[in-house]
């Protein structure tokens, strides 16, 4: 499983046989870290009691939902520590930092009531005293950033005005491609990584939970760099919506467009960084003849000329 900074997990030990009292529990994270935990003591896991000092039901606490003492007091409810002593728990609160990247190495300290050492990997140093496991919890505090790049297949030649080759802008009805590169692997579901938008300065169409067309591909279906779930590619039509207000036609998706990635990465956190997400330009603005009042030429005075 993955974790990031402040995220609470229950490290959860079990024995074939009742334990002692002197049950402990030792963290240390990949790298060089202050935050590495010598031996501390855990406790013989219990259950939530979700009721009153009366015996009513406390409102929004469900004991058989929470698995440790933090998420039953968080709900209201009352720890309860059990007596079976094969099954102990620590709550570790996962730190700060990138320097804790990684697997954690937790290491578990214990002897039965008859006093005999917990049997572990014959070739560790710790053989006979300590159980090591470094497989099951992997600390994620990377901050997910998606940048955002564009084509537009209709115009590829496009020119800003500058007149530059640009790929952020295009009209109603042409077809971009958006690429988004994130630097670090999305999980692949809940959610399914999707794309939403927003024309016309925020004013116009919007488009929700749009499929991507690939993942991990470039945009000739070659692997993009052989991380798993960090490259996106979609596809969609721009639009051209409008409104008609006194009899004039308002383009309501001109001007810049705006889109969000929504996805989470390993350890179940929002990207909520994006690069260039609203640069891309649409312009649904017809060009047209001006009109109006035509001033004097020459020595000659043509009033209300019109073209």
């Amino acid at each position: 499983m993955y974790a990031s900074e402040g995220t609470i997990v229950t490290v959860l030990s079990t024995f074939n046989e009742a334990m002692s009292l002197t049950h402990q529990v030792a963290i240390d994270y990949n790298g060089v870290s202050d935050d590495d935990i010598d031996a501390t003591d855990m406790y013989i896991f219990g259950s939530c009691d979700c009721l009153d000092e009366e015996g009513v039901q406390i409102p929004d606490c469900v004991d058989e939902a929470y698995t440790s003492l933090t998420e039953c007091i968080n709900n209201g409810g009352t720890w309860v520590e059990g007596t079976d002593t094969s099954l102990w728990a620590y709550d570790l609160t996962v730190p700060a930092g990138t320097i804790n990247n990684g697997p954690v190495s937790v290491s578990i300290t214990g002897i039965d009531q008859a006093t005999n050492p917990l049997d572990s990997d014959p070739e560790s140093e710790n053989f006979g005293q300590t159980y090591l496991n470094d497989a099951q919890l992997e600390v994620d505090n990377t901050v997910a950033v998606a940048t955002f790049t564009y084509e537009n297949l209709s115009n590829p030649d496009l020119l800003d005005y500058g007149q530059n080759p640009t790929t952020i802008m295009g009209a109603g009805g042409d077809n971009i491609r958006i690429t988004i590169t994130m630097n670090e692997p999305m999980s692949p579901q809940d959610p399914v990584p999707s794309l939403n938008g927003v024309f016309g300065d925020g004013n116009g169409t919007e488009i929700t939970g749009l499929a991507y067309t690939s993942v991990d591909l470039d945009s000739e279906g070659n692997p993009d760099n052989g991380i798993d779930n960090d490259h996106y590619i979609f596809e969609l039509t721009l639009p051209d919506a409008f409104n008609l207000v006194d009899g004039d036609t308002i383009r309501i998706d001109d001007g810049l467009a705006a889109f969000q990635f929504i996805a989470k990465d390993r350890a179940n956190n929002y990207v909520t960084s994006h690069v260039d997400s609203n640069v891309f330009s649409v312009d649904n603005i017809h060009p047209a003849v001006p009109t109006g009042l035509m001033a004097t030429i020459s020595s000659r005075r043509m009033d209300n000329f019109y073209c």
